[in-house]
Formats: structure tokens, sequence, C-alpha cells
């Protein structure tokens, strides 16, 4: 089989990350996500943390971008500690039992790559793929595919496009805050789940 993980909010703890970048900032959750959202959601610009960093200088929000800088690498040194509980365990798992791991994430090339590097779940992947457009438009091929396909994402919509490119596979909608942006009937599942369902 082949299994398409993606990474943010389906095996990596997004949310506890972004709080942890916003106390760097010295502003809450609430706060960052509004200035993401006017800085990056609003304009359909990729999310980049250093270009935030740019961003809030040029506003007078903070002086020395290095220093806020260096306390972001720290975070990604220490990335492990945000992979959801039994996120490892899975990713093992479907590796032990011989499937082909992809790790399909959209983002900002650079700051995705950074996030994975320090992740030991890394090794157990067969290829990563970092889009910074939908991830359905570069799967297309999948459909001459002969192997069962299985796709693990957060995200409702993405996987109904995914699905749409894919043709038949299977899905396991992990439990999160994209897991009802779009009208499906998936149930949704903690990553932990993914053990006994696909024993």
């Amino acid at each position: 089989m082949i299994v398409i993980f993606d990474l943010d909010y389906t095996l990596f703890d997004t949310n506890k990350f972004k709080r942890d970048i916003a106390k760097i900032l010295n502003i809450n959750i609430k706060q960052y996500n509004n200035i993401c959202k006017r800085c990056f959601t609003d304009k359909n610009i990729v999310y980049n943390p250093y270009e935030l960093l740019r961003i809030l200088k040029s506003e007078g929000r903070i002086s020395f971008i290095k220093n806020y800088k260096e306390k972001i690498e720290n975070l990604l040194r220490h990335a492990n500690k945000y992979l959801y509980d039994g996120a490892l365990a899975v990713v093992k798992k479907f590796k032990e039992r011989g499937d082909k791991l992809v790790l399909l994430s959209v983002g900002y090339k650079g700051w995705q790559n950074r996030k994975i590097s320090g992740l030991k779940i890394k090794k157990y992947f067969d290829h990563i793929v970092i889009l910074e457009k939908e991830k359905y438009k570069n799967l297309e091929f999948l459909r001459k595919e002969k192997q069962k396909v299985l796709i693990i994402n957060d995200n409702a919509g993405e996987i109904l496009d995914m699905k749409k490119a894919i043709g038949k596979c299977e899905v396991c909608l992990i439990h999160g805050p994209y897991s009802k942006n779009a009208e499906h009937n998936f149930n949704a599942y903690n990553i932990k789940d993914c053990l006994k369902m696909y024993d």
C-alpha cells in the first residue's frame, strides 16, 4: 500500500507550535492568528515565519529580528516534542509492514523543510514532497498505481480533492481544525486510531 501522510495537524501539533511562536513574539495566540490572517491568508501568500518577523519589524512591533529568529530556530531543534502522541508509532508501523510512505505537505518550502529536518519520523518516509500549492494537482499519476492508496490527513477539503485526482483510495480523516471544512461523510479519528484501523 502507498500511505500518504499530511504533516500539520495530522502528525504535528501545529497549534501547540504556533502558541510557542506567539510566546516568543510576546503576543497571545489570537493576536498571532489575526496577524497571520492579515499578512498571509488574506493576501493568498504562503505562511513564512521569517517573513512574519520582517513584517513585524517594519510595523515597529519588534526590534532585532536575529533574536527572534534564533528562538524560533531553537523550537525547530526540538520539533519532535510537537509530534502528536502516537504519531511515531503509526508511521513506524506502516513502514515495518512494508508500505511505501509519502509525506506530503503544503507550505513555504524553506520553512517546511526546516520543520521536517529535525523530526525523527523523517527517516521512515520513502518520499517527502513539499508543495506551495494544492496537493491534489500533483497526484494524478497515482491513478495508474496498482497498489492501494491510503490518505491520512486532517483537512477534509484536501482529502476530497486528492480523492478526485487519485480515483479510488482509502481515507483516514484526522480530527482537527480543518476536518469539517467541507461536506463529507468521513468519520474523524485521532492519529493513534490508525494503529487499530490498519492492523
